[in-house]
């Protein structure tokens, strides 16, 4: 199974990860979202804001100078890709902090912008590590429903084939898929492994268990029992995958 050591650089991590700065941030860059899921814990937070109101690309600039010795960086929100000027957020964490990996997390809603954010960050930051992360919670109008967004599914798919192929022009990128197993789709939950299985790369898909106070029933954690009938499930798909390999 694909994980985050595996694609470690121990001897840079090592040397940032003595420093007396932060190694790893995680970094809400926006409130606002164009969904509305189920299982949404920061769901109080969403769209709270004003655009004036969030991190300026000043005060980005400032935090970058402050985390020299960063080596991973998650950018996440809301949805990152409502920000116009993301890119240029990567591009600032890239020259300030010298950073090594960037993950962001998207519902993979803007194929487009996806796709001219990468080009844009490989162009300005050719070295860098970067993953782009998309979540997957049903199959067709399932998916939609969790997600509260007409096309939620369609367009994820469709991004998640652009970085593929974009995968093959810029070997140090990286796509990570995930679900989250909840009320509203333990019943699914197995169909939907296969349907990654099948469609997508298993081995690079997280699995993991709704938690905090979801929106709405329906979005609440299933017992644990269920949870790891599903982990190792998912587990088996992966050992499948990889000795076919």
């Amino acid at each position: 199974m694909d994980t985050y050591l595996n694609h470690l650089k121990i001897s840079t991590f090592t040397k940032k990860a003595i420093s007396k700065k932060p190694w790893y941030v995680i970094l809400y860059i926006t409130s606002h979202c164009n969904q509305r899921c189920h299982m949404c814990f920061q769901h109080e937070m969403l769209n709270t804001l004003k655009r004036n109101e969030e991190w300026s690309l000043e005060e980005i600039e400032k935090l970058s100078l402050n985390l020299p010795n960063l080596y991973q960086l998650t950018l996440t929100g809301g949805e990152p890709t409502l920000r116009k000027d993301l890119s240029e957020v990567v591009h600032i964490f890239h020259k300030n902090s010298k950073v090594d990996r960037i993950t962001i997390t998207t519902n993979g809603y803007y194929p487009d912008r996806i796709v001219k954010l990468v080009n844009f960050i490989f162009f300005k930051c050719p070295n860098i590590h970067l993953s782009i992360n998309m979540s997957i919670d049903g199959i067709g109008e399932d998916h939609d429903k969790i997600r509260g967004l007409k096309n939620s599914f369609k367009n994820m798919v469709e991004t998640y084939e652009q970085v593929r192929n974009l995968k093959q022009k810029y070997k140090k990128l990286n796509s990570q898929t995930a679900s989250v197993l909840m009320l509203s789709n333990q019943d699914k939950m197995k169909d939907l492994l296969d349907w990654v299985n099948k469609n997508m790369n298993i081995t690079e898909h997280g699995l993991m268990l709704s938690r905090g106070d979801s929106p709405s029933a329906e979005g609440k954690a299933t017992e644990n029992i269920y949870f790891d009938k599903m982990l190792n499930y998912h587990r088996q798909l992966c050992k499948d995958k990889e000795s076919r390999l």
